[in-house]
Parts: C-alpha cells; structure tokens; sequence
C-alpha cells in the first residue's frame, strides 16, 4: 500500500463512527412500528456510540435526507411515519463472520452465508448481516443489541467472539456458534476434529507416516482438526514430524515445495486450505506420484482449477448446519429454554479417482 493510500484510509476512518449511526437508525426504522417513535438525542448518540455531536449531524442530516426520520421543530427528530410497519413483525436474525470486521468473504464462508440467508428467508424471517467494530466483549454485546436483531448466528466465532456469545446468552439473548467450539453457548458445527482423527489414522494404518497438515489459519476450528491428527499420531505410537504442520496458507506452496526439497518423502496431504491448486502445483513440480505414493484429503473449493486432482473430498453440510442453528433460535426464541446443545454433522465424503467420484 502506498503512502497516499495508507493516507487516505486515515482521513476516511470516521466514516465507520457515520455508518455505524445510520446502521442503528435504519434497524430501528425497519424493525419499529407504525406509530411515531423518537430516536435517542444528538447528545446520547454521541455518548452511546462515542462520537462527536459532529459526527452524528452528519449521520443525522443523511437520514433526514433520505426520509428515514423527520424532525419536529421544539419536540425532537422521529422515525418517518412511512418506514413504520405497523403490522407484527417477523423475526431478524443477525449474521455475524469471523472476527466480525469482515469486509470481503471468500468461497466457504460465502456458501456457509448464502445456506443461512436461504433457511431464514424461507422461513419468512429476516437477515442482518452484522460488521462490528468494539474491542471488548462487552461493546461487541452493545453493538448487536443496538442492531436490533432477535437472535444471532455468528460464523467461526474468535476468542473474543467466543466471549461475547457467551455474555449474550448468559444474557438471555438468543446466540448460536457455527463452525467454532464455545463453551457454554448452543454450538453447531462439522465434526472436525473426529474427522481428522479417523483420516489419520486410516493413512497411518496404510503406513504412511509423513502427512503434511496444510491450515487455513490457527482458528479454532482448525485447531480441532489438529488435535485429531496428534491423537492419531500418539495412538499410533508414532511421532508426529511438526515440521510437516503448515500454519501460514499464503505460504503453503512454498512451505510444501521446502519440505520436498529437503528431502522428505511426502505421503499424504491434509488440508483445510483452499490453497489446492498450489498444492498440486508443489507436488508436481517434483513428480510426486499423487495416484498411489501420496494421498490427498482437502476441502471442496477450487476443484475445477485442480486438472487431474486424484483424492479424498470432505464436503460441508452447510445446508444442515443452517436449518440446526435457525432451530436453535426459534427455541430459545418461542419457550425461552436457553439450555445448551452440541450438534455434531459427519462430513460428506466422496472419493474422486481418474476425474470422476467412485
């Protein structure tokens, strides 16, 4: 990034303090109802969202504008009486991804959003795909409290995101964890960590001992993953070469491409990054024979740039994974029952030999 760029991005940084106002606003505005409300003063937005009354002018004047409020001179400033409902409204059901500051989304998580939106719109609800700013747990909560959403998923969920689950639903307010182990909150989400265990250990079985373990990120999905590969290893009594675990997937092609160079006989590859074209790549560039010397057991995404890909497939349940959560919700939602469970989905595997599932 160049200076001016890095610049420009300083000078445009308060604009997240404007959206984050009008977010509010336009939530309250959708979820409200027909009869007149009045939105908080400049001097308690300013406060609740830690801004200047300048900001919120700005923020204000924009939604004056585009007739989400009105103002009534010596009384105060009001949802538009036409962004009013009037009629019950269905339930919203807020989205929340990794760290919860994402920006852009790539195939998995872009699937996993898309399976979410369908079940809860089909179901008549709504979906709110939140972005959050705090740097607490207990300003993430405020953010998505003042979302005004009835319940939320929230996709991958951090140490941080994993606390903030927590505070919401010791809260009483309905949350839900995908993809991510936290204690204490409804969680659903892939069977990883058995996965990698029973994986491992059929190639373990096969004697093959160098398996390279290609991560996406040291998330704690991954880490589970991780877990079930060094307890198939210690089960097995053989030593895990920790060298062969690769945590940088900007790195992997390289890192794998090192490992060969240095000698080491590489006979199974397991990934969780979508990395596969640059893995095939490495493996090729040093003829490694990937129909019988080494096998492959990676993720479902950028198969159709994978010419002559020979392997294992775990594909996601994504679908399910969904209508689990959005049931979850409903629960809490419908008899206030905030007791917590687990689902734990299989992966669906295929097996793809000369182009083709067999």
């Amino acid at each position: 990034m160049n200076a001016k760029l890095e610049t420009d991005g300083l000078r445009a940084a308060p604009m997240a303090d404007y959206m984050k106002i009008r977010q509010y606003v336009v939530t309250l505005a959708e979820r409200g109802s027909s009869a007149p409300a009045m939105i908080p003063s400049m001097t308690e937005l300013a406060r609740r969202f830690g801004v200047t009354r300048m900001t919120v002018h700005k923020a204000l004047k924009g939604l004056i504008r585009d007739q989400y409020l009105v103002v009534r001179k010596g009384v105060g400033t009001f949802i538009a009486p036409t962004r009013g409902k009037g009629a019950a409204q269905p339930y919203c059901f807020g989205l929340v991804v990794g760290n919860g500051k994402h920006c852009f989304y790539d195939a998995f998580y872009w699937r996993l959003l898309s399976a979410f939106g369908l079940e809860i719109t089909d179901k008549g609800y709504r979906v709110n795909i939140l972005n959050l700013s705090g740097s607490t747990s207990e300003e993430l909560a405020n953010e998505v409290k003042d979302n005004w959403v009835d319940g939320l998923v929230w996709i991958g969920p951090w140490e941080l995101g994993g606390q903030t689950l927590k505070l919401l639903h010791d809260g009483g307010f309905p949350v839900v964890a995908v993809h991510s182990p936290v204690d204490g909150v409804n969680n659903v989400r892939m069977d990883g960590g058995g996965h990698a265990y029973e994986t491992v250990r059929a190639l373990l079985a096969e004697g093959r001992r160098n398996i390279v373990f290609a991560t996406l990120t040291d998330d704690p999905s991954v880490r589970t993953q991780l877990d079930g590969l060094r307890r198939a290893f210690a089960e097995a009594g053989v030593k895990l070469n920790e060298r062969l675990v690769l945590k940088d997937f900007s790195r992997v092609q390289e890192d794998l491409e090192e490992i060969l160079e240095f000698g080491i006989d590489v006979q199974a590859v397991y990934s969780t990054a979508p990395q596969l074209p640059q893995i095939l790549t490495a493996l090729r560039k040093h003829g490694v024979d990937l129909k019988d010397k080494c096998r492959l057991v990676v993720e479902p995404f950028f198969l159709d740039k994978a010419e002559g890909f020979e392997g294992v497939v775990r594909e996601y349940r994504f679908a399910e994974e969904a209508a689990l959560a959005v049931a979850m919700l409903e629960r809490m939602l419908e008899t206030h029952d905030f007791s917590v469970e687990t689902k734990l989905l299989e992966f669906k595997i295929r097996t793809v030999t000369g182009g083709r599932d067999s």
